[in-house]
């Protein structure tokens, strides 16, 4: 049994068929055994459902209760949505923090990458730095590598 007639069973257990469809439904629950199993455990639901559902009470009358909420629906509908203030520093925030990483974006693309040089004078390894006033040497011993930076010329 496919989906659709799942939802035709439900639809004639709740009344909702035309006569037409309705007789056809009946016919069709007496000739399938899995059809009229299915209406079992759907009328046995329905009625445990029912028994067991706790009642609601809504304070005062029912149409003191529906105009209410007629009353709030009509409200809603009629106000309008008022934009809330919002001082100048939000909006130059909003312009400059985008702006600002462009900026940024810009000045890291368009910087030329500084590549360093190493000469080898001997068993060193002398590394020459951009900064004036300042040389680095490499010294390695039993696997441990010491890099002495000199700054003594700034």
């Amino acid at each position: 049994m496919n989906y659709e007639e799942q939802l035709k069973i439900q639809a004639y257990l709740d009344g909702e068929l035309s006569s037409r469809e309705s007789r056809h439904v009946a016919d069709w629950l007496a000739r399938d055994a899995e059809a009229r199993a299915l209406m079992t455990a759907l009328s046995q639901t329905k009625s445990l459902l029912s028994a067991n559902e706790l009642p609601v009470k809504v304070p005062g009358s029912r149409e003191f209760y529906w105009s209410q909420v007629e009353r709030q629906i009509q409200s809603e509908d009629a106000a309008e949505y008022v934009h809330p203030h919002r001082p100048f520093t939000f909006w130059l925030w909003r312009l400059l923090a985008p702006a600002g990483v462009a900026v940024m974006l810009a000045l890291w693309v368009g910087m030329p990458m500084r590549s360093h040089t190493v000469t080898k004078i001997a068993s060193r390894e002398v590394i020459e730095t951009p900064l004036p006033g300042t040389s680095t040497i490499t010294f390695q011993c039993e696997g441990l590598s010491v890099v002495w930076v000199d700054t003594s010329g700034i």
